[in-house]
């Protein structure tokens, strides 16, 4: 064995060759008891573990990794290190195709890292007031937790994201308008030992207090998904000027009344054209949303170099911590999040993971939250 300097990388080009005769094979293995053997043919070599079997039983996972230049390689990685492998892709700037230990082993696949292996899989019992349509309401909500990023998955392919925008959201507490004004009063006036939305303000004040670049000059907010618009009613200062985008014609009524300085948009991100913001803030919204990475795109549309974003989203958790019925599960949400499935979709979009963290919100509710920005090709881009 030869010395290592721990402080320096060192890159081995050459160094050794083993001859093989047909039908001899060599193991190769790690320190830890990881183990690989090939096997010399006639016709070539012969990687003797299964990928379905005995790699498995040993630890590892097998990769399909494409390069920029559309070369191919076959991998394997240990279950214990899918952080770090990862990470090696990013720095490498390569990508997943896929998992081949799992192309024969189920039909579940998951939106965020393609895994194809269920952890988990459970059913909602309690009422569910949001459930989408007669058939919906009779068959409650299942979800399927990806072995791989841990992100959990509601067992429906239809996507019903009009709710959110026809009035029917606000409705099934009866008069939307009524509800709406209720419980904004409600939120506003409570405790601030109390209020998830004053905990959501400070650390997000906090963290963007050595990142605001210029304090003459007021900044711009972007609320996406704004609601009934707590977040911007306590967030908002002279340093800073707000808009709100809110597919809720009445819920954006309502923000005109009480929120009369801020731009309220009835509509999409396609409707913000050529507009740019400092702060980008989607407060538990992406887990309503049938294709979260392509929304994510389009906010990296309304984004330049020095963009924050801040994603807050329901965590897996709640599951954990509080069985299937916890509030984060039901018809309103297409997916809960793990901490490694939030970083997945957001470098898939073009962003750079500045922090994510856990937190148990005032109200009980288990929460991920994270500050991103763009990475070096979404800066180019725009």
């Amino acid at each position: 064995m030869f010395p290592v300097d721990v402080d320096r990388k060192h890159f081995l080009t050459d160094f050794g060759k083993i001859l093989l005769d047909s039908e001899e094979m060599i193991s190769f293995r790690t320190v830890d008891g990881s183990e690989y053997d090939v096997v010399a043919k006639e016709w070539g070599f012969y990687a003797t573990p299964s990928i379905n079997a005995r790699l498995i039983d040993q630890g590892f996972k097998t990769a399909l990794v494409k390069n920029t230049e559309n070369r191919f390689y076959i991998m394997l990685v240990k279950k214990k290190s899918l952080e770090k492998f990862n990470v090696f892709l990013r720095e490498q700037d390569e990508s997943l195709v896929e998992w081949l230990d799992e192309r024969t082993i189920s039909n579940f696949t998951c939106q965020f890292c393609q895994g194809k292996v269920k952890k988990n899989s459970f059913t909602v019992t309690r009422e569910d007031k949001y459930a989408i349509g007669k058939d919906r309401q009779l068959e409650p909500a299942s979800y399927n937790e990806c072995s791989l990023c841990g992100a959990m998955h509601l067992d429906d392919s239809s996507d019903y994201s009009s709710v959110y925008s026809d009035g029917s959201y606000y409705s099934v507490d009866g008069d939307p308008s009524e509800f709406i004004k209720k419980r904004f009063d409600f939120v506003i006036n409570l405790p601030r030992d109390q209020s998830d939305n004053q905990k959501r303000v400070s650390r997000i004040k906090s963290f963007l207090s050595s990142k605001i670049l210029d304090n003459k000059e007021k900044q711009k907010l972007l609320d996406v998904g704004a609601g009934m618009g707590v977040f911007l009613y306590q967030f908002l200062d002279n340093k800073w000027e707000g808009t709100a985008l809110e597919p809720d014609s009445i819920a954006c009524s309502h923000m005109k009344q009480v929120m009369p300085n801020v731009s309220v948009v009835n509509g999409e991100i396609k409707d913000l054209k050529n507009e740019k913001f400092n702060l980008i803030t989607l407060n538990r919204v992406l887990e309503h949303v049938y294709n979260p990475a392509d929304l994510l795109s389009d906010i990296v549309d309304l984004s330049n170099q020095d963009t924050l974003i801040y994603l807050e989203l329901p965590d897996v958790l709640s599951f954990y911590k509080d069985g299937p019925n916890n509030e984060a599960f039901g018809y309103g949400h297409y997916s809960v999040y793990s901490p490694a499935s939030l970083d997945i979709l957001c470098q898939k979009a073009g962003l750079e993971t500045c922090m994510i963290d856990r937190t148990i919100e005032p109200s009980g509710k288990f929460t991920i939250y994270g500050f991103f920005m763009l990475n070096e090709k979404s800066i180019k881009k725009v």
